[in-house]
């Protein structure tokens, strides 16, 4: 899942604690998980807000990378640079 957006005010915020309870939840049931991922645009105020208003959330906050290889890049260069045998 990805959030991206505000929650400044109440309606907002009353809108996020939906989802979470609607959607987010009964889907970890479903799959059997107690925990679930959301990738978010990095926002102070969503992170404040999950970490101090939804009492129902422990949140483990992680970075990561994503690469996209250029195949065709990849084996343009691989023609160029000797393989080196023992």
């Amino acid at each position: 899942m990805y959030l991206e957006g505000n929650i400044a005010t109440n309606q907002e915020k009353s809108e996020l604690k939906r989802f979470f309870r609607e959607i987010v939840m009964p889907d970890c049931k479903k799959r059997s998980r107690n925990w679930f991922e959301i990738y978010t645009n990095d926002s102070k105020q969503l992170e404040e807000y999950s970490l101090k208003e939804i009492d129902f959330l422990k949140v483990d906050k992680h970075y990561e990378s994503v690469y996209t290889l250029n195949v065709e890049k990849f084996l343009r260069k691989r023609q160029i640079v000797p393989t080196f045998s023992p």
